[in-house]
This record gives C-alpha cells, sequence and structure tokens, in this order.
C-alpha cells in the first residue's frame, strides 16, 4: 500500500536524483506515466541521465521533442514518475512544463521542468503481505561509452536548467 508522504521529494529520493551517487544508478529505469488524449496512462522509460532534481520541488526532464509523452505534458501536463529500487518504490506526482524545445546535448530532446506535487512511498510495513521489491528495473547500453558519453551530455545539461531560466528559441 502507497502512503504519501508530503509535497517535497524526501532527502534520499532528492540525493538521488541530484546525481549524488550517478555511478550507483546508470542501468536503472525510471517509469514515467503521462496522459493520453484519450485520458489513458501512457508509460515511457527514462534513465537515470534524463532525470534531475533541482531541489525537493523541482526536477528537470529530457523527453524526446516529438514524442507521444512530449505531446501529452504539453497539453495535460500532469505525469507521475516511478522510481523502483530494491526495498522501495516512489510515485512522484506533478505537473511539467517545456522550457526548451531542444538541448544542446541532444536536440531531439526538449527539457520538461516539473513542479512536484505529491510524494508517496510504497514499502512493505507490518501487517501487509511479507514481500519486497528485490531489484531495480534495469537496461544494458548496446554501446556502453557512447551511451554514457551522450547520457552525461544531458545530465549536465538538465543539471545547469534553471526553472526555466534557460528557455532557448529553436
Amino acid at each position: 500500500m502507497s502512503v504519501r508522504v508530503g509535497s517535497l521529494l524526501p532527502p534520499d529520493l532528492l540525493r538521488r536524483l541530484a546525481g549524488d551517487d550517478l555511478d550507483a544508478h546508470v542501468e536503472k529505469v525510471i517509469l514515467l506515466v503521462s496522459v493520453d488524449e484519450e485520458g489513458w496512462p501512457h508509460p515511457a522509460l527514462l534513465s537515470y541521465f534524463e532525470v534531475v532534481a533541482h531541489d525537493a520541488r523541482t526536477l528537470h526532464l529530457a523527453i524526446g521533442s516529438g514524442s507521444r509523452t512530449a505531446r501529452n505534458l504539453r497539453e495535460r501536463e500532469r505525469l507521475t514518475l516511478i522510481v523502483v529500487d530494491a526495498e522501495m518504490v516512489y510515485y512522484i506526482k506533478g505537473r511539467a512544463r517545456e522550457v526548451a524545445p531542444r538541448m544542446e546535448a541532444s536536440p531531439e530532446d526538449a527539457i520538461f521542468r516539473v513542479g512536484v506535487e505529491h510524494v508517496l512511498s510504497d514499502r512493505s510495513r507490518e501487517g501487509e503481505s511479507p514481500a519486497v521489491i528485490t531489484a531495480p528495473i534495469t537496461y544494458r547500453a548496446l554501446d556502453p561509452r557512447a551511451w554514457r558519453s551522450r547520457g552525461e551530455c544531458i545530465f549536465q545539461e538538465l543539471r545547469s536548467s534553471h526553472g526555466g531560466r534557460t528557455e532557448r528559441r529553436a
């Protein structure tokens, strides 16, 4: 059962999404769920290079500019990010706004600023099923060096973005 933990990223999640130990999370997936034009959840997968917390209230995301996810965020703004790892799950609910239509590090991606509205935690508690999540969702890069180099450039650009003040025009 999930429990609301507030409207701010808790310290452990903030550190993780700020990139404090990026090497420990580079092969892990973050799920993004937006809302499509028919009201259905639309899933997408992001890497830790594509999600950066600036503070406990603000995230920046790199999203394919021409993707359905980007269209959903532009039109309806709402999203849920799902962070899964061994023995922990967080659901981050927020509203997104595009702040740059393309990135210098990855011109096919746009930058979205997310204002965190609700954070929920899903951990086993006494009286519930004794089952726990044992591992995160992961992926393997086909060309690890190229992928990491590109990812680090995206991460650094997202990290240097500040709430839309770095908006660029295409």
